[in-house]
């Protein structure tokens, strides 16, 4: 078994790391809430025992007054209790990555507790607090502050990215809370300890600190009537007056800051809604401030209104939402909308406000006609010559979305948004720059958007359009998301269609889909359609897709991330989704991009990797390649990566099917690359680029095998290891594979076809064992090989690229992907018998490793085997996988290996023949010692064996020969 101490996977990919900081309630299983875990008293000049049984914990001071622990997790559930006592001060942090949920009860009887936790706090409904002051934070400590811990914590605050929300009860004579936002419910549910309530008096005491937004909810005074026609039938229902007067606010109680401690912040006192009546209400209030007191059921809308449902609210450009919404983590649930009139919906139909904390379950939104934008939460997030810019951060969506028999030019959905940062029609005044960011944050959607009927549809997971505006020079970004509904779009010839954004020309990051998307045109597991030229400095970073991408029609554009690139950068994307086109007349198919227009002169790709299969089934042109379906920029490429199966007709890649003024360095291909003789073009089919059209291809390698089968095309069809047809330049490569052809096509281990240049190309032949270099010259092992390409890397001036083993441990690897790892472990001594072969070299290495705490993925060690006596070095033993680590010997540790002499084999011993049965407890004491003696005994028993008997006399037993006599 591998070493499973502090393992750490190298790999950078949003897959692995993207961490959603959501922190109301259901939008993640967090750990099963329960009593505090993985405490350890660190500091705070005094000890400390964490005890108690069943549901209660009790943690009691037996030193000073001050104590620092140091928790994996800090949860309490409905029913649990977590009592301090005999302290002062106690100060909890948070090690770990969920955040902390209260829903349970913390006692400190005049205690000053501190829980900080990087990750967000949540105090849920049915939360009580009962402490002496309580500081609530999502800053971070040094582990010398912990330890240092004196009453008053050193907290850093200089990047909190993590909320803080209350929906509980909380009694203490100060409370300060730190976070990126935060969202308190009802401000009445905060008192002093002795339960009286606070004042304004008291304001110095409350302090909430935040970058970001803080939200206050507050109790209104006064009632009004709400007509609804339910079931045909005009109702009247009772709702909160928002235009009457109020008890305590939040503004008046508390006191308001930035996190450096010295800027005020304004606190946003929000008005409470507790039914779908008064939601529908807040329509008269365009700058209203809101929020949610508890779960909402929006089942009933769905006989509203004649069929039509929930009127969305601010569906009206001139008339925008320009509040605050703030949701507290409460449910809004099964919200129905059937519209055919009006350009927006969704929840919200315009908003330049900020939306937080939302979670929308179920939703059933159905549109037909004009519509323009359609949103499971707004249809249209906007900025304005106000200078506002809308948000929706901390939010979730389920449900389904269906348009159709749509008339309008365009129509952008999304599972969150429909359109982000775009500036309406409607605004009035001269337009102002803001240089503002309309945001979509912390989102996930789960919303199933079928869509028809228009030529323009752009759709995605979290919004349809994420524009630029030019007019406000406003960017629309989309931070930390994830999709996991289905999007589809048919019967419209210029569909933009992506997992996460159908269209777009701002900002996405930190962005995962695991929905299938299908789509005709643009077609993309993260994004549809890429232009960034108006914002050419824009990144699009840490992409990840897992969802199936499917591109239908006549041209189709298809990527595991984006389906065309018209002008960007891009960093760090990875596809794990299966990518399929299947194109009526020209087709692309990307792992990572469909196609990289020439227009994109100024953009980047670095990083990307692909694992997932990718099929181009095109009737007339197809390109498909692992990570690139064609690239028509010249630019250069770094840090490419594939392992997944391509299949195609046409010109097909292992990193890219047709490149044409491209520069690929420091890339390579595990992936199997398989061609079919179809269509209009050649077949071209390599382990790097099927063609390769003035591009340069350095430092790169395959060990995906290769093979082009012509089938019934008439035309010439090649394969080769490295490219088929080169009409460029190679340097440093080589391919380790299989190039196989058939029905007359023609492989060859590097460059089937072209004449372009080659310097320092080398191919492995399956068949022969032997390695070859362009010229012919055959190289009989592993070692000869590597070291005649490091030599030609060398000169050509790019040996740094490149990790050489001249043990031959392994060929050459690429030095990008791999991270350092020092192995100073000391020397190893072992003994094997001879004949044997010691195997276990890495996982001696794993063991001592973990057991040192280092972090490192223990299946990326790989060691040679040793069967012959002697003292060797470690680092002609060692390497790792490509995707692991650059191996250095801190202490220049050795192997001893002692080869001890092979011990004669005996066979084992037969019983003794006879037609008696023996059952004498001497007999069978006999022959086990006989078995369990010394070798050279065991040889005489075998020699001797033959004269042994048994037979029975007068009831009694005698062993002759070698045996006893009783």
């Amino acid at each position: 078994m591998q070493g499973v101490g502090k393992m750490k996977y190298n790999k950078s990919y949003l897959a692995r790391r993207l961490a959603l900081s959501l922190i109301i309630g259901g939008m993640f299983v967090s750990s099963a809430y329960a009593l505090p875990q993985g405490g350890a008293v660190v500091g705070g000049g005094s000890n400390g025992n964490i005890g108690g049984s069943g549901n209660v914990m009790d943690i009691t001071g037996t030193g000073s007054n001050n104590v620092a622990i140091k928790w994996e997790q800090f949860n309490i559930a409905n029913g649990e209790t977590v009592n301090f006592k005999n302290m002062a001060n106690v100060l909890n942090y948070v090690t770990g990555n969920t955040k902390s949920e209260i829903y349970g009860t913390l006692n400190g009887q005049n205690v000053n507790v501190f829980l900080l936790n990087p990750n967000g706090i949540l105090f849920g409904k049915g939360a009580a607090v009962n402490v002496g002051s309580l500081h609530a934070s999502t800053g971070k400590m040094t582990d010398a502050a912990i330890n240092g811990f004196n009453g008053t914590p050193a907290i850093d605050l200089s990047s909190v990215t993590a909320d803080v929300l209350n929906l509980g009860a909380i009694r203490a004579d100060k409370v300060t809370i730190e976070g990126a936002n935060i969202s308190l419910g009802n401000a009445a549910d905060i008192k002093k300890q002795n339960g009286d309530a606070i004042a304004a008096a008291d304001q110095a005491n409350y302090i909430l600190k935040a970058e970001g937004t803080i939200n206050v909810g507050y109790e209104t005074i006064g009632t009004k009537n709400i007509s609804i026609i339910e079931n045909g039938v005009s109702t009247e229902h009772a709702i909160r007056d928002y235009s009457a007067g109020a008890a305590e606010k939040g503004s008046t109680l508390f006191t308001g800051k930035k996190l450096n401690g010295s800027e005020a912040n304004n606190i946003n006192d929000c008005m409470l809604i507790s039914d779908i009546y008064e939601l529908q209400s807040i329509q008269d209030n365009r700058a209203g401030r809101y929020m949610l007191i508890k779960d909402i059921d929006g089942a009933t809308t769905k006989n509203w209104n004649s069929g039509a449902g929930f009127k969305t609210l601010f569906n009206d450009s001139a008339l925008k939402f320009i509040g605050v919404f703030d949701g507290a983590g409460y449910t809004i649930s099964d919200l129905y909308i059937n519209s055919s009139t009006g350009k927006y919906g969704g929840l919200f139909g315009v908003s330049a406000g900020k939306i937080a904390n939302v979670q929308l379950s179920g939703i059933d939104y159905n549109f037909t006609g004009g519509i323009e934008a359609i949103g499971g939460i707004v249809g249209y997030n906007v900025g304005s010559n106000g200078g506002l810019a809308g948000s929706v951060r901390n939010v979730q969506a389920s449900g389904k979305i269906t348009a159709s028999n749509l008339i309008a030019v365009f129509v952008h959905i999304g599972g969150i948004v429909g359109t982000n940062a775009s500036t309406v029609a409607g605004a009035s005044g001269t337009p102002t720059p803001t240089n503002a960011m309309c945001i979509i944050k912390d989102a996930v959607s789960k919303v199933d958007i079928t869509a028809s009927g228009n030529t323009n549809i752009y759709a995605g997971g979290i919004a349809g359009n994420n524009s630029y505006s030019e007019v406000y020079n406003e960017t629309g970004v989309i931070e930390n998301v994830k999709n996991e509904g289905a999007i589809s779009v048919t019967d419209s010839s210029q569909a933009k269609t992506g997992g996460i954004v159908g269209n777009n020309a701002g900002q996405v990051s930190k962005a995962e889909n695991k929905g299938a998307v299908t789509g005709t045109w643009h077609v993309g597991g993260i994004l549809g359609y890429s232009n960034n030229s108006k914002n050419t400095a824009v990144i699009n970073s840490e992409l990840y897709n897992s969802g199936t991408v499917t591109g239908i029609g006549v041209f189709s554009y298809v990527g595991g991330i984006v389906g065309q690139v018209f002008q960007g950068k891009f960093d760090d994307l990875s596809n794990g989704g299966a990518v399929t086109v299947n194109a009526t007349n020209t087709g692309y198919a990307g792992g990572i991009i469909g196609h990289n227009s020439s227009t994109n002169s100024s953009g980047s790709f670095t990083n990307l990797s692909n694992s997932g299969a990718i099929t181009g089934n095109v009737t007339n042109a197809g390109y498909a390649g692992g990570i690139f379906g064609e690239n028509d920029a010249a630019l250069e490429f770094e840090k490419f990566n594939n392992s997944g199966t391509i299949k195609g007709n046409g010109w097909i890649g292992g990193i890219i099917g047709y490149n044409n003024g491209g520069a690929i360095k420091n890339s390579y291909n595990t992936g199997v690359v398989a061609g079919t003789g179809a269509g209009a073009l050649q077949l071209l089919v390599g382990g790097i680029v099927g063609n390769n059209n003035s591009g340069s291809v350095t430092n790169v390698y395959n060990t995906g095998a290769v093979s082009a089968d012509k089938g019934t095309s008439t035309k010439t069809c090649f394969a080769g290891g490295i490219i088929a047809g080169n009409k460029g330049s190679i340097k440093n490569a080589y391919n380790m594979s299989s190039v196989t052809v058939e029905n007359g096509a023609i492989g060859k281990g590097i460059v089937a076809a072209g004449n372009g240049t080659i310097t320092n190309a080398f191919y492995f032949n399956p068949s022969t064992q032997r390695y070859y270099d362009y010229d012919g010259a055959e190289y009989t092992s592993t070692e000869a090989f590597n070291q005649s390409f490091m030599e030609g890397a060398a000169a050509s001036g790019e040996q740094a690229a490149w990790l050489g083993y001249s043990d031959g441990q392994t060929t050459p690897q690429l030095q990008a992907f791999l991270s350092p790892l020092d192995v100073s472990i000391g020397n190893i001594e072992v003994e094997i018998t001879d004949g044997d072969i010691y195997t276990g070299l890495a996982q001696a290495i794993i063991d001592k490793l973990t057991a040192m705490g280092v972090e490192f993925d223990a299946s990326k060690i790989k060691a040679v085997e040793v069967k012959e006596a002697g003292t060797y070095d470690l680092s002609s033993l060692l390497y790792s996988t490509q995707d692991g680590y650059k191996i250095t010997i801190g202490d220049g540790g050795k192997l001893t290996v002692t080869v001890n002499a092979k011990k004669p084999e005996v066979p084992p011993v037969d019983p003794p023949i006879g037609p008696s049965v023996i059952n004498d407890a001497a007999y069978q004491a006999a022959l086990i010692n006989i078995q369990h003696a010394d070798d050279d005994l065991r040889v005489v028993q075998q020699t001797l064996e033959p004269e042994k008997y048994a037979e029975d006399e007068d009831g009694r037993v005698k062993i002759m020969g070698t045996g006893i006599k009783i």
